[in-house]
C-alpha cells in the first residue's frame, strides 16, 4: 500500500496554513501532476463576479 501524501497550502502574509491530503486512489494522474509541480510559490487572488 502506498503511503498517504500531503501538501501544505497557505497564505504566508496572513500566517495561515493547512494540510491537504492527496487522494491518489481517486485521482492518481492529478495527484502526481500536483506532486511533480512542487515546490510552488505564487500570489493568490480572490475575485467575485455577479450579474
Amino acid at each position: 500500500m502506498k503511503e498517504q501524501r500531503y501538501i501544505e497550502v497557505g497564505f504566508a502574509k496572513r500566517n495561515v496554513f493547512g494540510r491537504a491530503i492527496l487522494l491518489d486512489s481517486k485521482a492518481p494522474k492529478t495527484c502526481q501532476a500536483v506532486w511533480d509541480a512542487l515546490p510552488l510559490k505564487n500570489h493568490a487572488y480572490h475575485a467575485k463576479y455577479a450579474n
